[in-house]
């Protein structure tokens, strides 16, 4: 099954951003200080990248809040739209995020 990261256009951007700082980085003579900076903006995108991973992809045991309302959860989670995160769920687990919480 393949997975994708669902992000927004502004983090998208910061990826983009350290994507392009590691090649600007890579088209120079590599010195002492362009291994640092590649280095420093490698650990800060996968900074970036488990920060995207664990809000997507979270367990649904471990964010339900059943004092939450679904908008709530989805905002807290990170999503712009919670219908972004309504369709991500249901894809993911088989039944919207209220009928979820009705089981549960």
């Amino acid at each position: 099954m393949n997975e994708a990261l669902h992000i927004s256009e502004k983090e998208r951007q910061i990826i983009l951003d350290l994507f392009s700082k590691i090649q600007h980085e890579l088209d120079q003579s590599i010195g002492k200080h362009s291994r640092k900076l590649i280095s420093a903006n490698i650990e800060l995108l996968l900074d970036y990248c488990t920060r995207f991973y664990d809000r997507q992809f979270i367990t649904r045991d471990h964010f339900f809040d059943l004092e939450k309302s679904v908008s709530q959860v989805a905002y807290d989670l990170g999503f712009k739209y919670p219908q972004h995160f309504t369709r991500l769920f249901k894809q993911r687990v088989g039944c919207t995020p209220d009928e979820y919480q009705a089981l549960n």
